[in-house]
């Protein structure tokens, strides 16, 4: 054989070993590649979707509810009701007119619930008290005092209008945002710390009146019916105010165990009140 053809054939063989070798690495690598891409589409695509729960996780932004600017107030409220006295006459020497103050309370926030604004005249306002001490002689349930919640179910079942409720008072600004909403109150008061110059001294301990509104500079206007002609809208300061309301029991004169700073809320009727039983 001459050295040219062994030459070629060796040419020949290192070709074919180098092809052996060569071509299946060429192919793993590009396999490797491909897995490569697709590997990382996958985790572009779980970020993505990651990313779309978080959104959708997300807390949504807190909103500030309307409620949450309930203290922001007017400076002043004024509602017309028709003053009362709880002894028209001013025979406060008998007893259903000095003790006559719910009664009274009673029959001007049902006025006010009838639409009416003008207060009634001293025999009129008479004639109404007694009719509604009557009233209630008639069903058993008449005493001389009467608590929070016996004046309410007094309101309630006297004018068949159940919108008031029995609310506690802890701050001043109780009164007023219940006022602010057009809303009346009746309270219970201890008139012995009330500083009203017409009480006789010492005061009512019981004694419940009407609210119906407040000033620009905090006093709260009452129509107290503890007085003949005085106690219309007559205003006390809201620090001597608040200091003086004061449930009580009801009864005859029942010892006063408990100090409940208590309203009545009165809400206005989407049509007046008729006729009462």
């Amino acid at each position: 054989m001459s050295k040219r053809r062994v030459v070629l054939l060796c040419v020949l063989a290192f070709v074919l070993c180098a092809l052996v070798v060569v071509v299946p690495y060429a192919l793993r690598l590009q396999e490797g590649s491909t897995v490569g891409v697709e590997d990382s589409e996958q985790e572009l695509t779980d970020v993505a979707d990651s990313s779309v729960d978080e959104e959708e996780l997300a807390p949504e932004p807190v909103v500030e509810e309307l409620e949450e600017q309930e203290d922001v107030l007017p400076d002043a409220v004024s509602i017309e009701v028709p003053f009362i006295s709880q002894a028209p006459n001013g025979e406060w020497n008998l007893p259903d007119f000095q003790d006559a103050c719910e009664e009274a309370s009673v029959l001007m926030a049902a006025a006010w619930l009838r639409g009416e604004t003008v207060k009634p005249a001293p025999a009129q306002a008479r004639q109404q008290i007694e009719e509604l001490i009557a009233w209630q002689q008639t069903r058993g349930r008449y005493t001389l005092d009467l608590s929070t919640e016996d004046t309410n179910a007094l309101l309630q079942d006297y004018t068949g209008y159940v919108d008031t409720e029995v609310r506690v008072v802890e701050v001043a600004d109780d009164l007023r945002r219940e006022l602010a909403k057009g809303n009346i109150l009746i309270l219970p008061m201890n008139g012995a710390v009330l500083p009203s110059p017409f009480y006789t001294a010492p005061g009512p301990e019981r004694h419940m009146l009407v609210v119906s509104g407040y000033t620009a500079d905090g006093g709260f206007v009452t129509q107290d019916p503890g007085t003949v002609t005085k106690g219309e809208d007559y205003v006390f300061a809201a620090s001597d105010f608040v200091a003086s309301i004061r449930d009580f029991p009801s009864g005859y004169h029942a010892p006063i165990t408990r100090t409940d700073k208590l309203m009545i809320v009165v809400r206005p009727a989407d049509s007046p009140v008729g006729g009462f039983e």
